[in-house]
């Protein structure tokens, strides 16, 4: 196709094994209509030199390869809905027109291990739509969520996001989740912002180290694990920004079950100023309930850069605990824990849930303030079999004398319909 051809029915399937638009061509939709461009497995769009798609303001379906790399554009606008189909390892090419670089909404809709590049930026204004598949993105290259626009679907280890994505926020508190990933790893970081118009956020499944230096520590002694980190920033620099964030592990984490790692488990956010990393988190709450897979949310901090998983030495916890575990007796739970050694451990707290994400507190256990020796603890939970619950869940928050606090893991129970308890 060297001249233009406009579509102008409702609506216009083209049906293709290939489509070439050189020179000055263009494809323009116009009047009411959308369009599908449909293209077998092999099939490829190319936008060549001065070649455009004008979509003024329509619906945009495509599948195939969707190739504008070599100086043809996407012509778009705030109106515009583009959608990307497509078969399975099948990599597609979207460049926008300086000035069209936008979109009412995106929608990544690939079959398993598509993908699609992005070949210039690109602004959403209401919706990024996460079905299925990969899209590529880079710092040139950069996809960025409006402040109005939010996310559709969660993501997995076959749609998410494999470069920086940038989200606009509105003024004061607002809350958004980057479904980032790398190489088959998806790990999602949700943010609380506030006081700050913009974050970058990008996933990489190699460790921060020689860069960030993982053996230069701040305050308490900690392993810093060299195998993923995030990097997380705005754009220029915020005065009052900050942030908290919940970060997701996976089996390639380094994150087990032995030792209390998960006791000890903590985010670590690098200080450019110091160079050296910090720990900003308190302890895990595992979604899953073991190391393949959970999730740790930070205190809220105004520290933006590298973050990755630490492991606190044993020696700088307050509180080292051996067991906890909730037991049936009768209508009743049994919560006990047993810990080895205590530092200015004034109290515990005991929670209970329903579903593992809302806990209430139920009861009161004095600590023993400074100890180097096994002391045994139980609380006896005598309102369990009245919370209407077949699966409830425990958990212990631990309070140091000058009100710092850190919680357990969480052990679960389950309540029969009978009235009594099981494991």
């Amino acid at each position: 196709l060297r001249d233009s051809i406009k579509f102008n029915s409702t609506p216009s399937i083209a049906e293709l094994n290939s489509l070439t638009v050189t020179n000055a061509g263009k494809m323009q939709l116009v009047g009411n209509t959308n369009l599908t461009l449909k293209l077998k497995t092999t099939g490829v769009i190319r936008l060549k030199t001065g070649a455009e798609l004008v979509t003024n303001s329509r619906h945009v379906d495509l599948y195939g390869t969707i190739d504008s790399l070599a100086d043809g554009n996407i012509v778009s606008d705030p109106a515009t809905r583009l959608r990307v189909n497509g078969s399975a390892n099948v990599i597609g090419y979207l460049k926008f027109k300086p000035g069209h670089d936008v979109g009412k909404s995106l929608k990544l809709n690939r079959n398993t291990q598509g993908s699609v590049r992005l070949g210039s930026p690109l602004t959403v204004l209401d919706s990024l739509v996460m079905n299925s598949g990969i899209l590529y993105t880079s710092s040139t290259n950069l996809l960025t969520v409006a402040e109005n626009a939010k996310l559709v679907g969660f993501g997995s280890a076959s749609n998410y996001i494999d470069g920086p994505v940038m989200k606009q926020f509105k003024s004061g508190t607002a809350e958004f989740l980057f479904p980032v990933g790398k190489n088959g790893r998806f790990r999602p970081v949700n943010v609380v912002n506030e006081g700050g118009n913009a974050l970058t956020a990008e996933y990489f499944n190699f460790g921060a180290a020689p860069l960030f230096n993982t053996n230069n520590i701040d305050g308490n002694p900690m392993e810093v694990k060299n195998l993923e980190y995030w990097m997380i920033q705005p754009p220029a620099p915020s005065p009052g920004q900050n942030a908290t964030f919940t970060f997701n592990w996976g089996p390639e984490s380094g994150i087990t079950e032995q030792n209390n790692i998960m006791m000890r488990l903590r985010i670590a956010a690098w200080q450019a100023d110091k160079q050296q990393w910090k720990e900003i988190g308190p302890m895990a709450s595992n979604a899953g309930g073991s190391a393949q897979e959970g999730s740790i949310t930070s205190d809220a901090t105004n520290l933006f850069g590298p973050f990755t998983f630490g492991i606190l030495d044993n020696a700088a916890l307050p509180v080292e605990l051996l067991e906890f575990s909730a037991t049936p007796v009768q209508e009743d739970v049994l919560v006990k824990w047993t810990t080895v050694s205590e530092i200015n451990n004034d109290f515990f707290e005991v929670y209970r849930s329903k579903d593992a994400m809302q806990f209430t507190p139920i009861g009161r256990v004095n600590g023993a303030g400074n100890a180097n020796q096994v002391i045994k603890y139980e609380f006896l939970d005598p309102m369990a079999a009245r919370q209407g619950s077949e699966v409830l869940y425990y958990k212990l928050r631990q309070v140091d004398f000058n009100g710092e606090f850190s919680d357990s893991e969480i052990v679960p129970d389950q309540f029969e319909q009978s009235g009594s308890f099981k494991l």
